[in-house]
């Protein structure tokens, strides 16, 4: 009880989201399951409620099929949030449902959404990002579908020279899709060997991309993918030119990146 009313009078999003995670959590109680689900279920659902608190209980939701399969009508509810055009309430939903499938291999119907947001360039970037951390996640596990794998190169490819520079338009966080989609692909080069179109796309963000942030995850993931394959020439003198003349934290992503892909080119 007390954790509702913190979810529904705390003023502070950080603390709603807290307790939000902490009832699901609860729920995975078999006393309690139902009747705390069904309370985060009509906070979702509440269209009088804020979009965040709506979004933080879809989040919720998914703490409490953890460690069991999810209801077929609570699955379906989610996905129906999923779809929503409202950002917040998407986006926790699909939290919501990567909590839930953590430990367990996702529905194909929940893969296909996941994939139709992604590459949905219209879609707000909050969405899309939470999609591509969702096959991170995944891929932290077992190894990607192919065209699962070759979705999350079409961010790094489809970004043009307007895109890269954040300025005006209609989506100017669309970096942080490129950052979200390779962090995902750097998890999955440990179950499969990047192929060289990746390679490239990568060694492209990292020369190219106007954002510090994403250069850097273009280092860190051809960093990770040269501690078992071994890395193009054009690829390790592109991490040398970065840890030349970056600064900061690009210099020591490039450093570790290029040390590992010396490594594996000693060893092999």
């Amino acid at each position: 009880v007390m954790l509702a009313e913190v979810y529904e009078e705390d003023t502070a999003a950080v603390v709603r989201a807290a307790a939000a995670e902490a009832l699901g959590r609860a729920a995975v109680n078999k006393a309690l399951q139902a009747d705390l689900v069904r309370f985060l279920l009509d906070a979702m659902d509440d269209g009088n409620c804020l979009p965040a608190d709506r979004g933080l209980a879809a989040r919720g939701i998914g703490f409490a099929f953890v460690q069991e399969e999810m209801p077929q009508e609570v699955f379906d509810e989610l996905m129906q949030a999923f779809a929503s055009d409202v950002r917040e309430l998407a986006t926790g939903a699909i939290e919501g449902l990567r909590a839930a499938f953590r430990q367990r291999p996702p529905p194909d119907i929940l893969v296909s959404k996941l994939l139709e947001h992604l590459l949905n360039q219209d879609d707000c970037s909050q969405v899309r990002v939470a999609c591509a951390e969702s096959f991170g996640q995944i891929a932290e596990s077992r190894d990607l579908p192919e065209h699962v794998f070759a979705a999350l190169r079409s961010p790094l490819v489809a970004a043009g020279a307007g895109e890269a520079t954040d300025g005006p338009g209609p989506d100017e966080d669309s970096w942080m899709v490129r950052r979200s989609a390779m962090a995902a692909i750097a998890k999955a080069s440990r179950h499969r060997d990047l192929p060289q179109d990746v390679i490239d796309a990568l060694v492209d963000r990292l020369e190219k991309d106007e954002r510090k942030e994403n250069r850097i995850a273009a280092a860190s993931a051809l960093g990770v993918a040269a501690e078992t394959q071994s890395l193009p020439r054009s690829a390790v003198e592109a991490l040398e030119r970065a840890r030349k003349g970056g600064d900061g934290g690009l210099r020591q992503a490039a450093n570790r990146a290029w040390d590992a892909a010396l490594q594996e080119e000693l060893c092999c």
